[in-house]
């Protein structure tokens, strides 16, 4: 995405004017759910200059003040970068391979850390941070410590450099061996890889291929209710192996599967559980793979349709759906009540050890 260079001069000139302005006010502004006002995009730019632009859309009126730093702990107050009372405002000329988290205070009387939910990987798209969610108690998960994501075969150098500053300690794959063979991940070198292989026969290539030619939009309509179910009765060894590698994190923690939408959906959706969100916070994080793999899933569908098939009938594989999510969870509560008995009777987890581990 480019912007004129008439909009970067005013920019500039903005940074220029606050850029070492302090706000007057005496009061402390309180620690509140801001993020959940706020969303943060980072355009990256992987050219020569290795420079990105941040993007604040806010939900809500207000004058906002923005600092910034390199981790939520380090961001310095004594300097504001922007200021605005517009509902969208940009920063740019951020080195591209540092992650940058911002103090929002609006009206000089609330504030709270934002980061950018979707990371700027040019070769992942769906790699995303939790940090922020906020749970119904009101506490949120801290950012940086655990992230979901598709595979992660497709990073650039430029990718694998920034992902060195996250500091993940452990990267969790839910891929079959037969998925890991044909896309392994391209990671730092010494990175952590716990293999948690989840070998569904019922997602076979051929088998779809089969659907398409014959257009049985049944099949393909339904294959998901199946595939989630068996999250449920077959796998929840390797889904309650996940949850303790969290209890025991030393570090953030990056778990995947392959489009980061279903093996990785469910096991997020059992994290929020044991965190405690609400499940209006779990279907919304489960929903937006839909966004962040948009791109993808269309492209998709045009390569099956120069195929000579039709590709919209691939569309609810391609996507996540509520009633997918709905099954499963309905499923466990039908046998233990509740989410958060599976979580303890069946997985064997411990919520108020997670919780204190990954809320604030």
């Amino acid at each position: 995405m480019r912007y004129g260079k008439s909009l970067f001069f005013i920019l500039s000139a903005v940074m220029m004017m606050t850029g070492c302005s302090k706000d007057d006010g005496t009061d402390v502004p309180r620690e509140t759910n801001l993020q959940q006002q706020v969303v943060v995009t980072r355009d990256p730019d992987h050219g020569a200059k290795a420079s990105s632009v941040y993007r604040f859309e806010f939900k809500v009126d207000g004058t906002w003040s923005i600092y910034q730093g390199e981790s939520p702990l380090t961001i310095d107050m004594t300097t504001r970068v922007g200021y605005t009372t517009e509902r969208e405002f940009m920063l740019d000329g951020f080195d591209a391979e540092t992650r940058y988290y911002f103090r929002l205070v609006r009206d000089g009387s609330e504030t709270a850390v934002v980061s950018e939910v979707q990371l700027p990987f040019e070769g992942q798209r769906n790699f995303r941070d939790l940090g922020g969610t906020v749970m119904a108690d009101g506490r949120k998960i801290r950012w940086g410590a655990i992230y979901r994501s598709g595979d992660l075969s497709e990073l650039t150098p430029v990718d694998r450099a920034y992902f060195n500053s996250l500091g993940v300690t452990k990267v969790i794959d839910f891929r079959s061996d037969e998925e890991v063979a044909q896309a392994p991940d391209k990671l730092p070198e010494g990175m952590e890889v716990i293999r948690l292989p989840i070998d569904d026969t019922l997602i076979s290539q051929d088998l779809i291929l089969g659907w398409l030619r014959n257009q049985d939009t049944l099949a393909l309509d339904t294959l998901l209710d199946h595939v989630y179910t068996r999250f449920v009765t077959h796998y929840h060894d390797q889904f309650s192996l996940f949850l303790q590698q969290l209890e025991n994190a030393d570090g953030p923690i990056v778990f995947h599967c392959t489009e980061g939408k279903d093996r990785a959906g469910w096991a997020a959706t059992l994290f929020l559980a044991a965190l405690g969100a609400d499940k209006e916070t779990i279907y919304e994080n489960y929903m937006a793979s839909n966004r962040y793999l948009k791109e993808r899933i269309e492209k998709t569908i045009q390569m099956v349709n120069l195929a000579g098939l039709n590709g919209e009938l691939l569309r609810p594989i391609l996507e996540v759906d509520t009633s997918y999510l709905e099954r499963a969870i309905s499923l466990v509560e039908k046998e233990y009540g509740s989410l958060e008995n599976y979580l303890i009777q069946q997985m064997g987890v411990h919520p108020l050890a997670l919780r204190s581990l990954y809320l604030e």
